[in-house]
């Protein structure tokens, strides 16, 4: 299912918002989740290192994990130490 949302509309009130397009991670929702702590998770190509916090990612036909550890910390939320184990990590 994929869920239209307003430029304009705000993202609070969110815990986890996928964004299905690159395009969609604007410097204005990026800075949103940030101050409402929002964890941001897509699976384009290149999400994680545009700024993404958790990118799935399909590799060899095994899904993979790419965890962009700056804006995780600067939103200040913790993810699990297993979840960090498995994932491929951008500092």
């Amino acid at each position: 299912m994929h869920v239209a949302v307003e430029a304009n509309a705000g993202i609070g009130g969110c815990s986890i918002l996928f964004l299905a397009e690159n395009g969609l991670l604007t410097t204005d929702v990026a800075e949103q989740a940030r101050a409402g702590h929002v964890l941001l998770v897509g699976d384009s190509d290149g999400f994680a290192a545009a700024g993404g916090m958790v990118q799935f990612s399909l590799r060899d036909n095994k899904l993979k994990l790419v965890v962009n550890l700056a804006p995780v910390k600067s939103a200040h939320l913790t993810l699990s130490s297993k979840l960090l184990r498995m994932a491929e990590l951008i500092e």
